[in-house]
């Protein structure tokens, strides 16, 4: 009797074990599914970063420098060099700062030219911003922000006969609007294009003359105009997690 009690005992005991080990190796625990969860993209939802940014665009000028002066007498197209430092206080809500250095076009380049004339314009932008990012823990996430800054654009212009000249206009960004979409490309990295809409207004001139540079004077604009930047390029943005 003892015999046979030890052996259905033992029956039971190895049967149930391999009945465990059976549902076990048939399904998925909740870790494992946790895990499965994720999204692949290990930056889409890992809240607060150091985000750091470049950009390269082409852009274009409209509006006046003061009433009947217009922007494009001076300049014509510019590209852009961008680079840009922020904190990402959440996947969706950024804010940080950015300093543009606009390499332009001169309007008058051909008329440079024919008088032996070095003509060149430079913008330079220094702003802050806010980006918001639709679906941060997407593959593509498209984004929209909001801006303000100071601009300071300058011309120059020189000869082997003639005393250098140099006037630079300085203003206010009252507004700059961007969209644009994020492809990411690996773990914290981004990279996708940008559309951009800047309202600006000359508050300021100064110029120097001569090979000394000697300073001739700041003037304030009394009658002031409204100018635009549109811009068109690529940006790109990497998450540094905190």
């Amino acid at each position: 009797m003892n015999k046979i009690f030890s052996f259905r005992f033992g029956l039971a005991a190895v049967t149930a074990t391999t009945t465990a080990a059976a549902q076990n190796g048939g399904s998925t625990s909740e870790p494992d599914r946790a895990a499965a969860a994720k999204p692949t993209i290990e930056n889409a939802g890992s809240g607060r970063a150091i985000e750091i940014e470049t950009r390269v665009g082409y852009g274009i000028p409209l509006g006046e420098i003061a009433p009947s002066y217009s922007i494009a007498e001076f300049a014509g197209a510019q590209v852009p060099f961008g680079f840009g430092i922020g904190y990402r206080l959440n996947p969706h809500l950024s804010a940080g700062v950015m300093m543009q250095y606009g390499i332009v076009k001169r309007s008058d380049e051909t008329q440079c030219v024919g008088l032996s004339m070095t003509c060149l314009a430079r913008d330079t932008r220094l702003g802050a911003a806010v980006h918001y990012r639709v679906s941060p823990d997407k593959s593509v996430s498209p984004w929209v922000g909001l801006g303000v800054g100071y601009e300071w654009f300058t011309v120059t212009s020189s000869s082997s006969i003639g005393a250098p000249y140099s006037a630079r206009f300085n203003g206010v960004e009252l507004a700059n609007l961007e969209v644009g979409a994020d492809f990411k490309a690996a773990p914290g990295l981004a990279l996708g294009p940008y559309l951009s809409g800047s309202l600006d207004q000359f508050i300021s001139t100064s110029h120097t003359e001569g090979y000394s540079t000697d300073f001739v004077g700041t003037t304030s604009i009394e009658e002031k105009a409204y100018h635009a930047w549109l811009m068109v390029g690529v940006r790109g943005t990497y998450d540094v997690g905190l």
